[in-house]
């Protein structure tokens, strides 16, 4: 049985090369191959430039049909982040017109958090993976493969309407795996992959899961706990993409690399003796800081840092859910700072615009801190602006009433993958989510554009278009 991996477009910022392959739908494939299933992954960020996905997207999408059709698998299945979700409604009402033979498998954020809705939507979609999906997708194909002794309603994990009465069908959730009980990760089931081998730049988890609980997060929804891959089967997996691909480093995407320092400073060790001459990069909590472990990775080949400091607003702090008391929480944020702009590492700080308690105050200070960092060229800000997605404690307390929201159709956009299919779909905030904004307790609709519009400048700069006729800044027109 042949089963296509579908990756959506999600590259819509025009210039932006894409060159990271997706690790979920790695992980998904393997899994898949290990069992004897024949599986293509077609990923379309590394098909089409980014200027064709956003100028052309009518057109983009009629060619990820068309390219799926040529492989004609028996199963489609797809992946998806919520701002995926409004290309893969209309892709699939086109797909299952022209294949209706064909089973389409959908997993992700939405079809985890929102399965009845999902469906009811999406109705194209004949099951839904929720949460991690290797072993429930395995399951799932080896049942509609007609090799599997299972019944449909004892494979955990999954969603489905019944096809006689229409009733939509949650099955058992299902327990999270052992990690090193996967098999190891490599990209040679991309349909390009001879194309575009020299040009990837695979990305790794050490874990899966995260302790915290930032209230604007959903990433314990989908892994309560978490969990480690042992040192030796992450050395044996670098080993494997160092002798497939062209690379000289490896960046972990962990939700927390640094979790256990201890744990972590071992696993460098034996990394930097395995491989000397690759560079490693990771993220970091605020929480994880110290000057002391940073003096220890200076010979660990540790060059990149994520951190998500997310705000130096005590008021947005507490409000975010941060376990530091807000004065250490900034004192470190400080301390990371002037340890990196005297250092070569590389790092990316990640923060986080409007807050329902940011007032004008709040902004200016959040400028002034940007202006201050801007200098230091080992030091890049990447803004984004608060979003209720589903799964998060902000989008629970958004549907019990306790969170106020508003649709904002023109409005400041600094997400590249809200993408030129958000327009149809932008009066469900389950969908298109970026359209809408939590309600400020102070400042009104046009107060915080122009604020959030005024702090993002001091990082874009001439990226930004002026004002519209309403004087709502736009970066990205949707």
């Amino acid at each position: 049985m042949s089963i296509v991996l579908f990756w959506p477009p999600m590259n819509y910022e025009k210039g932006l090369e894409y060159d990271i392959p997706s690790l979920s739908m790695a992980s998904l494939s393997k899994t898949l191959e290990e069992n004897n299933f024949e599986v293509y992954i077609f990923d379309a960020n590394f098909h089409f430039k980014s200027e064709e996905i956003c100028e052309k997207p009518r057109e983009i999408l009629f060619k990820c049909i068309k390219i799926i059709e040529e492989i004609n698998p028996e199963i489609l299945g797809i992946g998806s982040w919520t701002l995926s979700m409004p290309f893969i409604a209309d892709f699939l009402i086109k797909f299952k017109e022209r294949n209706p033979e064909i089973q389409i498998i959908l997993g992700g954020y939405n079809p985890t958090f929102l399965p009845g809705e999902t469906l009811e939507k999406i109705p194209s979609v004949d099951f839904l993976v929720r949460g991690e999906g290797e072993y429930t997708l395995l399951e799932l194909c080896k049942y509609l493969n007609g090799k599997s002794s299972k019944k449909l309603a004892s494979i955990q994990g999954i969603s489905y309407k019944n096809k006689k009465s229409g009733k939509i069908i949650h099955n058992k959730k299902r327990d999270l795996c052992k990690l090193d009980d996967l098999p190891l990760v490599d990209f040679e089931n991309y349909i390009n992959i001879e194309k575009i081998r020299k040009k990837i730049k695979p990305i790794l988890m050490n874990s899966r899961g995260c302790i915290y609980s930032c209230n604007f997060c959903s990433i314990k929804g989908i892994w309560p706990y978490y969990r480690f891959f042992s040192s030796d089967k992450t050395i044996e997996q670098i080993k494997r993409l160092l002798d497939l691909y062209d690379i000289d480093r490896i960046n972990f995407v962990d939700d927390n690399f640094f979790i256990n320092p201890k744990r972590t400073r071992k696993l460098l060790e034996n990394i930097n003796g395995s491989f000397p001459d690759l560079k490693v990069g990771g993220d970091m909590r605020v929480e994880n800081f110290s000057l002391e472990f940073m003096k220890k990775m200076k010979n660990r080949n540790m060059d990149y840092f994520f951190i998500g400091i997310d705000s130096i607003i005590p008021e947005t702090l507490i409000f975010y859910g941060k376990t530091l008391k807000p004065l250490k929480y900034i004192q470190k944020v400080k301390k990371i700072i002037n340890y990196i702009k005297k250092s070569d590492t590389h790092l990316d700080m990640g923060y986080i615009l409007g807050a329902p308690n940011e007032i004008m105050s709040s902004f200016f200070e959040t400028r002034e801190f940007f202006r201050k960092i801007q200098k230091f060229k080992n030091i890049r800000i990447i803004p984004t602006i608060i979003t209720v997605y589903p799964g998060t404690t902000l989008w629970r307390n958004y549907k019990e009433g306790k969170l106020k929201v508003y649709y904002i159709k023109n409005h400041l956009e600094i997400s590249s993958f809200s993408g030129p299919y958000s327009e149809k779909y932008s009066k469900s905030i389950s969908m298109v989510p970026t359209y809408y904004r939590i309600k400020n307790n102070v400042l009104n609709k046009m107060q915080l554009e122009r604020e959030l519009y005024k702090t993002v400048f001091v990082v874009f700069g001439d990226q930004l278009k002026n004002w519209n006729d309403d004087f709502t800044p736009i970066l990205y027109q949707n």
